[in-house]
């Protein structure tokens, strides 16, 4: 049954979407498939390359420009990495994903240690996503606002962890990050 609607469901986009956009869509499966299973993120980055290139403004270019800098960032590529998670949030600022796209840039940076950077970084994340009314367009927010804090204690800006933290738990009151947070500034205290 679930067979039966899952092809219901592809004849519909098929009949929607023009003979290119469906084109795109073997092309972008097939960089899925090289990238979840058999986790070749060379030929996976390849095939979502001719997504881009060959089906540009399709609904799924988004989607695979953003797979583009995961493949780059698993191949340990960071600086080609966040040159895509770039294009994503300026070509596409207000998807579900640019948010997330924001944060992944913020977070090599700070994975290379580069801590200033990813301080600029996290806070566009907050600035720009915030506000979103949108829950897909602001989910990284908590997690922003938390390696504002882990950015700051490791420059050794005690007080500004500290404020950072602070925030997570009053925003983000329910979040895993507060959590953490909470632990981080119990950790600060001793």
């Amino acid at each position: 049954m679930r067979t039966l609607i899952s092809f219901g469901i592809l004849f519909l986009l098929c009949s929607v979407i023009n003979a290119e956009e469906v084109s795109g869509i073997k092309e972008y499966n097939q960089g899925r498939a090289y990238y979840e299973v058999q986790q070749d993120f060379e030929k996976a980055r390849i095939e979502f390359e001719k997504v881009v290139n060959n089906y540009p403004g399709s609904p799924l270019e988004v989607y695979a420009m953003s797979k583009i800098a995961w493949c780059y960032f698993e191949e340990k590529k960071y600086d080609s990495a966040i040159v895509w998670f770039k294009k994503v949030v300026e070509k596409y600022p207000d998807t579900g994903i640019s948010d997330d796209a924001q944060y992944q840039i913020g977070y090599i940076l700070f994975k290379q240690g580069k801590y200033d950077s990813a301080i600029k970084e996290f806070k566009k994340v907050i600035e720009n996503y915030g506000d979103k009314e949108d829950k897909l367009k602001k989910d990284r927010c908590p997690f922003a606002q938390y390696m504002l804090g882990e950015s700051y204690e490791k420059m050794g800006k005690v007080e500004e962890a500290r404020m950072a933290y602070l925030e997570v738990i009053a925003k983000y009151p329910k979040s895993s990050e507060a959590r953490r947070a909470l632990k981080k500034l119990e950790e600060l205290l001793k």
